[in-house]
């Protein structure tokens, strides 16, 4: 490895201690204790360096889909390293949320997979006014004005981290839409365009997400995070 990269790699590792808050005790032991889990490139990407040499000593096959392998602490790792990269693409929206989410508190202990979302790996925030989601089941009501959002990424099978869209969930006044209990859905490109948004732009494109959501009527239409990746 050149100069360069471990002068890059001891700058990355630095950026994960300073954002180890969001991990869990165990993730972040383990993220000190070897820092090269994850590299930022020369120009700009991101890797988890372990998968990236498998796929280097197989040959470089072409490969395709995410990485089914990839450890806690590597995809938080992935995660700090791709996170600058989602905020800058988001704030180019106009969405409600877009701009601002990753200031608002987290309430994963670090990034999962989500089987919902093409399966990549989440992150979930709520706003202040949407701090009840942080009770989870026991959450009592959303109130109006509450946003909750979810970026998310993948990790491929050359062990580049792609960054994937932002879902978001805008609590409207009663009467917004009864199928979607008032909450409009919003899916945000990593362009920073709008795919779609519920009762806006191309709602259709996002109707998908009320079907799936109807499932949880009982709770608002909120599915909650696994326990085990929860913040307490």
């Amino acid at each position: 490895m050149t100069a360069k990269i471990f002068a890059i790699a001891a700058m990355v590792s630095v950026g994960f201690a300073a954002s180890a808050h969001a991990t869990d005790t165990d993730v972040q032991g383990e993220l000190r204790a070897s820092f090269f889990t994850q590299l930022a490139a020369a120009d700009g990407k991101c890797f988890v360096d372990r998968i990236r040499d498998e796929w280097e000593a197989a040959g470089k096959p072409k490969v395709k889909g995410w990485h089914e392998d990839v450890s806690d602490a590597e995809a938080e790792a992935a995660y700090q390293c791709i996170k600058a990269k989602a905020a800058t693409a988001f704030e180019k929206s106009a969405e409600e949320g877009a701009a601002s989410y990753q200031s608002w508190k987290r309430y994963n202990t670090g990034a999962y997979v989500s089987g919902t979302h093409g399966g990549r790996f989440v992150n979930n925030f709520a706003n202040e006014t949407g701090a009840a989601y942080g009770r989870f089941e026991e959450f009592g009501s959303m109130p109006v004005g509450s946003i909750l959002a979810k970026d998310s990424f993948g990790v491929n099978k050359r062990g580049e981290v792609k960054l994937g869209p932002l879902f978001t969930m805008v609590k409207k006044e009663a009467g917004f839409n009864e199928k979607s209990r008032d909450w409009q859905y919003v899916l945000i490109l990593p362009n920073g365009k709008t795919m779609g948004a519920t009762g806006g732009e191309n709602g259709k494109k996002v109707e998908f997400c009320i079907a799936c959501h109807e499932a949880v009527n009982e709770l608002d239409q909120m599915f909650f995070l696994p326990d085990e990746y929860r913040v307490r």
